[in-house]
């Protein structure tokens, strides 16, 4: 125990000792951060990815950082028929948010590409997914398009952690599954972007801009911002059999610790509003432990009136949606999930949480945390104001978020 003790202790010391140096140095300052754009896909991801590969971009070094995107690119696949000869690219120009024509009534044609890198006669289309959820029929369209060109293309599948496409977005199409190439932030960017800060050694701004999308990167898949640090952290654990054998207790005992934080917090929520509501015959229940994916609060006004919040712990079954958001629950609805992601749900909010995240609520919420009663407090309120704007609600418009 007192290994453990000693171990939390010096690694919390290291943590602070670079939390003082990047006061120091100013690295606590990052303008995608303090701007909101961190989880930005258009405005900040797209855009700066498709201007690092735009060999006419405005970073005036030609195909320099295209050059180790396909040496990355290269090196990630095992399928020889899949990769990419800088030859070919040359002359490439890329694209954000590129049209496609309008979506049809049966989503099997139009959208908008995310990104789109061009040469004369090849093509490498990007679907990016940092927090918006697969769309119906997104692949399959885009697969569609790009076999209409008659040009040899590659279909790249975005997302911060390793994930599948999932089938509605594939319209269960086996060609397009097997065209499709996962890549991921977490580690194919944040590598191609660590290749491509040197390259800017004597281009200041844009050399810093590339540190700052790097953090970024690395903040949003929940991976240390320091490399010291973590080189500190390492060291530490290896430096001994006892350290070593304490740090595989701590990583085995984090999601126990961590479930039951966030199952005490939704308890005590649970709780209040059965206190408030004690005068109403409203019927409070979690639909499955809060352990497993997507639990939800469900609030019975009526038997044809539910109100639910979920994820409560951050974990939903489709991709995109795991921040915390309140609707209207109709348990009646039996249409496929082919329909959408919410066929069940209608007047759907976000309440702005996440809590499979630690630095965006779990962290907040801890027993000591100054904050944990302040968000509690909010998200309260804001069930208050939902159930009171929706109590005679009935299913009419389904509202995706």
């Amino acid at each position: 125990m007192a290994t453990i003790q000693d171990l939390l202790t010096k690694v919390t010391l290291i943590n602070n000792r670079y939390e003082i140096i990047d006061k120091h140095t100013g690295d606590n300052f990052n303008v995608f951060k303090i701007m909101r754009m961190e989880e930005d896909e258009v405005y900040t991801h797209s855009a700066i990815i498709s201007e690092l590969l735009n060999v006419k971009g405005s970073h005036n070094l030609g195909d320099i950082f295209l050059k180790v995107f396909i040496d990355c690119f290269n090196n990630n696949l095992q399928e020889d028929s899949k990769l990419l000869d800088i030859e070919d690219w040359q002359n490439s120009k890329a694209f954000v948010e590129v049209s496609i024509g309008l979506i049809d009534k049966d989503a099997t044609e139009g959208g908008r590409i995310d990104i789109l890198v061009k040469s004369d006669n090849k093509r490498i289309i990007f679907e990016n997914k940092i927090k918006a959820p697969d769309q119906k029929n997104q692949l399959f369209r885009y697969h569609k398009y790009a076999l209409s060109t008659g040009q040899e293309f590659w279909l790249i599948y975005l997302t911060k952690f390793p994930q599948n496409p999932e089938p509605i977005t594939t319209n269960k199409n086996e060609s397009v599954s097997n065209k499709t190439i996962n890549l991921t932030y977490k580690d194919f960017i944040k590598d191609w972007i660590e290749k491509c800060i040197p390259l800017a050694f004597d281009k200041p701004l844009l050399r810093e801009t590339l540190r700052q999308y790097l953090a970024t990167v690395k903040r949003i898949t929940n991976q240390s911002t320091n490399k010291e640090m973590e080189q500190g952290i390492n060291d530490l654990i290896k430096n001994s059999k006892e350290n070593f054998g304490a740090s595989m207790l701590i990583a085995n005992q984090f999601n126990a610790v961590k479930n039951e934080i966030i199952e005490t917090f939704w308890i005590n929520i649970k709780l209040e509003l059965e206190n408030i509501y004690s005068n109403e015959d409203y019927k409070f229940s979690f639909t499955k432990p809060l352990i497993e994916r997507c639990p939800a609060l469900f609030i019975e006004i009526a038997p044809n009136n539910i109100i639910g919040i979920e994820p409560l712990n951050g974990l939903h079954y489709k991709n995109g949606f795991n921040e915390l958001f309140i609707g209207c629950f109709d348990a009646n609805n039996t249409e496929s999930d082919d329909t959408g992601p919410f066929s069940q749900w209608y007047n759907c909010e976000k309440l702005g949480y996440n809590f499979g995240d630690i630095e965006q609520t779990l962290g907040d919420i801890l027993p000591n945390s100054s904050q944990r009663e302040e968000i509690k407090s909010n998200i309260i309120n804001k069930i208050k104001e939902f159930i009171q704007t929706n109590e005679a609600s009935q299913p009419n418009t389904y509202t995706n978020l």
